[in-house]
């Protein structure tokens, strides 16, 4: 998924992972619909349509200020994130 909108998005992204999380945070997560199959779920869209119907929808949205960089600051300044253990 991250190459695909990074391809979307004519851009390289790269993820980061620093082995951090905050308490109760959701730390593995896989994304898998085959349950929701069983009960006759089908998608109508694939992936890289939605994608472009995402960023369609977000280039109407204007200019939004990017909150996640004073948010990260609040949560070290606070000591809510904390470094995971090495396995």
């Amino acid at each position: 998924m991250p190459e695909q909108l990074a391809d979307a998005l004519d851009v390289r992204i790269e993820p980061i992972a620093r082995g951090e999380y905050r308490p109760g945070e959701m730390r593995h997560l896989t994304s898998d619909i085959t349950r929701a199959r069983t009960m006759g779920y089908e998608p109508t869209v694939d992936l890289g349509t939605g994608i472009e119907r995402y960023l369609a929808w977000v280039r109407t949205q204007g200019d939004v200020r990017d909150y996640f960089g004073a948010a990260e600051a609040g949560l070290r300044a606070k000591r809510i994130v904390h470094q995971a253990a090495e396995k």
